[in-house]
């Protein structure tokens, strides 16, 4: 590997890394330099996986065990759908705010959440803003 593009991987890592925080998750657990990330259904967006690290386990085996990870939370997770647990967090969120002295509240949400934006609307939000990713398009193997 050239000294550019490792430098240029370290950066890539690096920008992967700070993101990360923006959408906490749950849980994380590392798995063969890939990052799992849980939400059990609070946010879609933290549920992924981050190859973030060198690895060891065939590609095949790795995304079998993901899926079976993954498959097996969401199972645990949707009993708890459509409890009103989403709306209680969101209001005790906004109480410890306000009592802290905040005047305002933000939240970020994916597009094609419908039950979130549902709720959030209920709860007086409003869309601000969109927002989305952009990558490098993938060049062609030669």
């Amino acid at each position: 590997m050239s000294q550019e593009s490792h430098a240029c991987a370290i950066v890539q890592r690096t920008i992967e890394e700070l993101t990360l925080n923006a959408w906490p998750a749950l849980q994380t657990v590392l798995y063969d330099g890939w990052l799992l990330r849980f939400a059990d259904g609070y946010t879609r967006r933290a549920n992924s996986v981050n190859p973030i690290y060198p690895s060891a386990v065939p590609l095949a085996d790795k995304i079998a065990a993901c899926e079976r990870a993954y498959a097996a939370r969401d199972q645990e997770a949707t009993p708890a759908r459509n409890q009103g647990i989403g709306r209680r967090r969101v209001g005790h969120l906004l109480a410890w705010g306000r009592a802290q002295g905040a005047r305002t509240g933000h939240l970020a949400v994916v597009a094609d959440n419908t039950p979130a934006l549902r709720l959030y609307a209920r709860l007086g939000f409003r869309e601000a803003y969109r927002y989305w990713y952009r990558r490098q398009a993938r060049q062609p193997h030669a």
